[in-house]
Parts: structure tokens; sequence; C-alpha cells
């Protein structure tokens, strides 16, 4: 069996959570990365990585949950590749000076980290964050792993209330004021305590002694980008849009 048949294999396994995506991503494999030589390094590891995961001590759930993680990966690099779209400097995928790659380190934690994740809607988006860092130029590679860590470290919740505050328009956004969030404790501390937990990562405005606006920020903004956020189904954020659409002061 050849390496690249391997990998159609393992991620077969990750159909009861990927779907669609597994075709996808074996419709990538059977083409395979084209152009550049830097297309086919990306290949390389991404190949490796799934068969030394997949020959790892895993449970049948992890196998399902890693080979979905992989799928929603590789179906998504294919997505981008028939989009035309151009992958990062080669030295991401090659390393330097014979160290190991760095998107050879990012793959495998993103697989770890879906390997790991209970919210088994989080396993899409943390295989969109390694599809969507190979096409990123503006994110250095070294910032890469804090990223991923703090994905894994946010529920499912917090990213749709990512997904909801970049919705909001700019009309809105006056109205979220850190004061806002004061009066948004009685009404729902769960929402406000994870909002408020948000701000303290740096993805939404950091709190202050002064009043300030409540928006996400820069590395929101990435996070978002990171793991296709844009792409959570509205039934999972509508509520969440809702209250900040009708802030406290206003209800």
């Amino acid at each position: 069996m050849t390496d690249r048949e391997k990998v159609v294999e393992f991620i077969s396994s990750g159909a009861d959570i990927a779907g669609a995506a597994v075709g996808g991503a074996i419709g990538f494999m059977a083409v395979g990365p084209f152009g550049a030589a830097v297309a086919g390094a990306m290949g390389v590891v991404t190949t490796k990585t799934i068969i030394d995961i997949a020959s790892r001590s895993l449970s049948n759930r992890e196998e399902i949950k890693v080979s979905a993680t992989a799928a929603y990966s590789l179906a998504k690099i294919g997505d981008y590749f028939n989009d035309n779209k151009v992958l990062r400097d080669e030295s991401f995928f090659t390393g330097i000076n014979g160290k190991r790659a760095v998107a050879e380190e990012i793959f495998e934690g993103v697989l770890l980290k879906g390997k790991s994740e209970y919210e088994e809607l989080k396993i899409k988006h943390i295989g969109y964050f390694f599809s969507n860092l190979c096409f990123m130029d503006d994110l250095r590679a070294s910032d890469a792993s804090y990223y991923l860590q703090l994905s894994e470290m946010l529920t499912f919740n917090q990213f749709c209330i990512l997904r909801a505050f970049n919705l909001l328009d700019d009309e809105r956004k006056e109205y979220w004021r850190s004061n806002t969030l004061l009066k948004l404790w009685p009404e729902n501390p769960e929402l406000a305590a994870q909002i408020s937990s948000l701000c303290q990562s740096g993805l939404l405005t950091p709190q202050s002694t002064f009043e300030v606006d409540v928006k996400i920020t820069e590395m929101g903004q990435k996070l978002v980008a990171l793991l296709s956020l844009d792409l959570i189904e509205n039934e999972y954020y509508d509520e969440i849009l809702s209250v900040l659409n009708n802030p406290p002061e206003r209800y």
C-alpha cells in the first residue's frame, strides 16, 4: 500500500464527523498537490504527519476525530488550490538548516488538538486552521502555535461569540462598551463571563479602568480567519447576535 493509499484509508474513517469533507479530501489526495515545488513539499508534510499519527495508539473515537480533522484540512486545501490561491513561502513546509518544518509541527498540533477535542463542533474549524495557515503570508509562523493554543482553550460557544462580534455593523458596535458588559452580568452571566474571557485573551478589546468599546481586535479577526469562523451555521450564533444587537441599555 502506498503512502497516499494509507492516508486515504485513514481519513475515510472520519466520515462520521466530517461527512462530505472526506470525499473532498480523498479527491484532493487522488490528484495531489500540483504546480510549484512548494505544493509538493506541502503534500509531503501532510502525508508524513497523517501516517505518523495514524500509527499511534488511538481509541476508536480518537481515530474518527483525528481522521475528520485531517479530512477537513485536506478538503479545504483542495478548495484553495481549485481557486488558484498561492501557498505561503516554501521554508514553512521544508524547514531551514535541517530543522523540522514548521508546517509539520503545526499540522501535528492540529491533529492532536482534534484528537482530544470533546466539543466535536470545533473539529471542523481546528482542521481549517492548518488549511488557512498554509495560504496566510501575513501571519508569522512563530505566532501560529499561540493561535492554535488559543483555539483549544476556547469553547465552541466562544467561537460563535467571535463570529457574532465580527458581524456587528458599525451602528450596533457603538452600543457595546465596557459598561454595557457590566449590565449584561445580571441578565446573562454565562454570556458575560465568556465575553470577558475573550477580552482577557486579547481577542476582544481588553477591559480597562476607563470605559472602552468592546469589539473584536486584530488578533480576534486573525483567529476568525484561521478557523474560518465565518462558516459557522447561523443556528449556532443567532441568539448571541440577537443579544449583541440589543444590548442591555436598550432593553
